[in-house]
């Protein structure tokens, strides 16, 4: 039996990131109160009615809602990934979840 005695004791984790409790989805009549593990602005319903396709050839971080350049100065190499063969999370989303 394991007996964890801290936040991320158990397998060597790191505790998950999480956002101010309390927050409401920005959507103009949305009273939806955001999950704690949600970074967006927005709740699941109006996350995507909110947002305009990127333009070709860049690509919207899921994480931080950026609209960078889809190449591999912005995000990290994916052989296994889309179709671009990159992440589609941003490299500073990437980078700042790795170092915690």
């Amino acid at each position: 039996m394991i007996h964890a005695t801290r936040l991320g004791d158990v397998g060597g984790r790191a505790p998950v990131r999480t956002a101010a409790p309390g927050r409401v989805c920005h959507h103009a009549g949305c009273a939806t109160r955001l999950s704690v593990y949600n970074p967006r602005l927005f709740c699941a319903v109006h996350s995507r009615d909110t947002e305009e396709p990127p333009p070709p050839g860049r690509n919207r971080c899921p994480k931080c809602g950026a609209v960078l350049e889809w190449t591999p100065a912005n995000f990290h190499r994916d052989p296994k990934g889309s179709p671009q063969k990159l992440h589609r999370i941003c490299k500073g989303c990437r980078n700042a979840h790795n170092h915690n």
